[in-house]
């Protein structure tokens, strides 16, 4: 497999669009009770603190993976590697930045590399 067939194939299996549609229809909606839309509508030094948040724990995860190898550390590291991908993908919306064009980005650098 070459690196467009598996960014195409990563693209694809991911479900990352359908995570970024979701949090675009929720940051439009009326819902005050949604977290997303409080998310989306605060000032960006929150966006930014949650993934800085959830990027340490992610690390702290793999950290603790390494040293423990049990299951529930790998479950920790899925967790935490979730939040900080719906986190960005709230920034991403913030600042109407559409995945396709982080997946062009992926694209150029993969060129580069081949």
């Amino acid at each position: 497999m070459n690196n467009n067939q598996a960014l195409t194939a990563f693209k694809n299996s991911v479900g990352l669009e359908e995570l970024y549609q979701i949090i675009q229809s929720k940051a439009s909606s009326n819902d005050l009770h949604s977290y997303t839309k409080k998310l989306i509508d605060s000032k960006i030094n929150l966006v930014a603190q949650k993934i800085g948040e959830e990027g340490v724990e992610v690390a702290i995860s793999a950290l603790d993976h390494d040293r423990f190898q049990t299951s529930e550390t790998r479950q920790e590291i899925i967790n935490e590697v979730a939040d900080l991908f719906y986190h960005t993908l709230a920034m991403l919306v913030k600042f109407d930045i559409k995945i396709d064009e982080i997946y062009s980005e992926l694209h150029k650098r993969n060129k580069k590399h081949d």
